[in-house]
C-alpha cells in the first residue's frame, strides 16, 4: 500500500469519528475540513487538472485540514497528517515553510502521526475531554 493511500486513510478516519463528537450545539465535524491539496497522477488530463487547480490558487506546503475555531490565542489549527509509522523527517520542505508561515500569522500547526493523533491535537486544542 503507497504511503499516500495511508495517510487518506487516517484522514477518513478521523473525519469519520469526529463526525460523532457534539461540540457547541452541532457536529465538531462542521468546524473542520480538508484541504484539497493533493497532486494528481498520470498523463494530459492530469496535467491539465494540476495547471487549472495551480490557476485557482493551489499552494504546495498547505496542511492537510483546517480547524477554523480561534482557541488558546490562536486563530485557528491546521492538522499535516502522516502515516502512523512516520517520522518527522516526512514532512516536506515546502510543508514545514507553510507552516512556519502560518504559525508566524497567528495559527496552530502540527504534524499528526494518523488519526488518533490528529484526534488528541484537536482535542487538546479545544479543550475537549477525550
Amino acid at each position: 500500500m503507497s504511503r499516500k493511500y495511508q495517510e487518506h486513510d487516517e484522514q477518513v478516519e478521523f473525519f469519520r469519528f469526529i463526525s460523532y463528537i457534539p461540540y457547541r450545539g452541532k457536529k465538531l465535524r462542521e468546524f473542520c475540513f480538508a484541504v484539497p491539496n493533493g497532486g494528481t497522477v498520470g498523463g494530459r488530463a492530469a496535467a491539465i487538472a494540476g495547471a487549472r487547480r495551480r490557476a485557482e490558487g493551489l499552494t504546495p506546503g498547505v496542511p492537510d485540514v483546517e480547524c477554523f475555531v480561534a482557541s488558546k490565542g490562536f486563530t485557528g489549527l491546521h492538522i499535516e497528517f502522516k502515516r502512523v509509522d512516520g517520522v518527522p523527517s516526512d514532512v516536506k520542505k515546502e510543508q514545514r515553510d507553510m507552516m512556519d508561515l502560518m504559525r508566524a500569522c497567528g495559527r496552530k500547526c502540527e504534524v499528526a502521526f494518523g488519526a488518533a493523533h490528529a484526534w488528541k491535537i484537536l482535542a487538546e486544542y479545544l479543550d475537549i475531554k477525550a
